[in-house]
């Protein structure tokens, strides 16, 4: 067939913008996660994660490989591993964790209850660790080299499917590179935790509820990929990761009724030609009518869900009493430790400055006012928008209700209503979801995508990353 000069020039423009940064953004992200991502496997101390003991056995439990931590100082299966300090200190940690070869007991001897039923989230979840610690054991069974491959092979196997759903996502590359690529991410892939395994997932879900908005089309092959992404959030992730799978019938009907608009305002266009202005005036009072019968609805399920919640509440000492506590969590606790945990600090000793987790606020800002605006419905971006604040809400309410109490929370703290601990991570992949907020394309602000942004991005995850594991050595030896 031929071709005019013009369709040539058309034809090669996609091929010459492959070759730019912003078209490779997967792979940028393939090599700076595998980059950082080793470096932080092998370079940061043993069980330096959130619940490192726990998760290294429960991972060991599956192949049979638990071993017994208290030859090496180590009475109880909790957070980090104080021992080591002393080694550190006196060099001979390489040898005792490294050359000295572990001794594998019976998980009935651990003091902590590891027990992970077949198909359960905890066993998928260390399901990769497991087999990393397995492959470890057999090159040499010491606990450092059973650490190091228990870490390297979810980094390795995370990072690659990472790299597919961030090449085949259709909008909002440079905000999944950039989150994927935070302190708190990367620590998480090359770590023991089923945490790792959820943020996968739930960047996957949300990147499948990115792709079906963009293309504004709901046919059989998105309906069966929505419900098997459901099935996989429902096995696989946390519980307040679950209430994606909520969001999934809101997006069909969005577009549904987004697509029967358009074809509303078709007809009507041509219509409008054709009728007298009595008819106009009829179509008024007709539509007019139509608008106080959605706003009574509107008005009437808004109210019957501030009263189910009224009454709901009622239990839990009443809703000022509720509010009150959750005001005092957001500016006792979650807007210290839990925004810490969001980008740049996983756990509570890492003691990462400040401007970090400021400098990723505001990038990961920019990142979002650069993606495209590419949503047509309102309803989507509001709902995107609701669910990520509902998940801050839920697990807030969780710990409200739970009667859990934190030894390094203080009792006034605990008794207002605080999330205990570091939980910011909990919501980390769930600010994915802001890409489908700040991306309705009657949203005014937009940030134009350059070279630069970008190299800052790449700046700020290299810093950021080498920063967290300075301090976690630092703070292991200074202990």
């Amino acid at each position: 067939m031929l071709q005019t000069r013009k369709n040539r020039i058309s034809m090669e423009l996609p091929n010459k913008n492959q070759g730019t940064i912003k078209y490779n953004l997967h792979k940028l992200y393939l090599i700076l996660a595998i980059l950082l991502g080793t470096i932080s496997a092998v370079v940061s101390p043993i069980f330096n994660e959130p619940d490192g003991p726990y998760h290294f056995e429960a991972s060991a439990k599956i192949v049979g490989l638990v071993v017994d931590t208290s030859r090496y100082g180590e009475s109880e299966v909790t957070s980090g591993m104080s021992g080591q300090s002393a080694a550190y200190l006196d060099g001979t940690h390489f040898e005792k964790y490294y050359l000295n070869q572990a001794y594998i007991t019976s998980y009935k001897n651990i003091p902590r209850d590891i027990s992970a039923k077949p198909g359960s989230f905890g066993w998928w979840g260390h399901l990769v660790p497991a087999a990393g610690i397995w492959v470890g054991y057999h090159i040499y069974p010491s606990l450092g080299v059973m650490t190091i491959f228990g870490r390297l092979l979810p980094l390795f196997i995370y990072s690659l499917a990472m790299f597919f759903i961030i090449k085949r996502l259709r909008r909002g590359k440079l905000t999944f590179t950039a989150l994927m690529l935070s302190p708190v991410v990367i620590s998480q892939f090359s770590s023991f935790s089923y945490d790792a395994l959820s943020y996968l997932i739930v960047a996957a879900a949300i990147a499948l509820a990115i792709n079906i908005v963009d293309r504004n089309k709901i046919d059989t092959k998105s309906i069966l990929e929505l419900l098997l992404m459901s099935g996989v959030l429902y096995m696989g992730v946390k519980t307040n990761f679950k209430t994606i799978i909520a969001f999934y019938p809101l997006i069909v009907f969005a577009i549904f009724y987004t697509r029967y608009k358009e074809k509303r305002v078709l007809k009507r266009e041509r219509l409008r030609g054709n009728l007298s202005e009595d008819d106009l005036i009829t179509r008024v009072h007709k539509k007019s009518s139509v608008f106080g019968l959605k706003f009574l609805l509107i008005g009437s399920g808004v109210f019957a869900s501030l009263a189910a919640l009224i009454l709901a509440l009622q239990s839990y000492g009443g809703i000022i009493y509720v509010l009150k506590r959750f005001v005092f969590n957001l500016i006792r606790n979650l807007a210290s430790s839990s925004l810490l945990s969001m980008f740049s600090s996983p756990y509570r000793t890492n003691q990462i400055p400040a401007w970090v987790t400021i400098a990723w606020f505001i990038v990961f800002a920019i990142c979002l006012l650069s993606e495209e605006h590419f949503v047509k419905s309102k309803l989507i971006s509001y709902g995107a928008g609701i669910l990520f604040l509902a998940n801050i809400a839920a697990v807030y309410f969780s710990f409200m209700v739970s009667g859990y109490v934190d030894s390094t929370t203080s009792t006034a703290n605990q008794i207002l209503g605080a999330i205990s601990g570091v939980q910011g991570r909990y919501f980390t992949p769930l600010l994915l979801l802001l890409i489908l907020f700040v991306g309705n394309k009657k949203f005014k602000v937009k940030v134009e995508m350059s070279n630069s942004i970008i190299v800052t991005v790449v700046g700020l995850v290299v810093v950021s990353n080498v920063i967290l594991i300075i301090n976690s050595l630092w703070t292991l030896i200074s202990a």
